[in-house]
């Protein structure tokens, strides 16, 4: 595991190449769009049963 691993990041870094243990810049940004569109939704649905009053205490924790 190092240089000359090419399975490893700093091995990709070495030899100049990408894939998933180094993404490119663009597949990086995709998959966080996606992880916080996922967040968003699911507190959405938390948010969902609860009265006003409830809603004011969470959001000042």
């Amino acid at each position: 595991m190092g240089k000359g691993d090419r399975k490893t990041r700093r091995g990709k870094i070495f030899a100049g190449s990408y894939g998933k243990y180094r993404p490119r810049r663009h597949q990086n940004i995709k998959g966080l769009q996606n992880y916080y569109e996922r967040i968003r939704k699911e507190g959405e649905q938390l948010f969902e049963g609860l009265t006003e009053e409830q809603k004011e205490l969470l959001a000042r924790q």
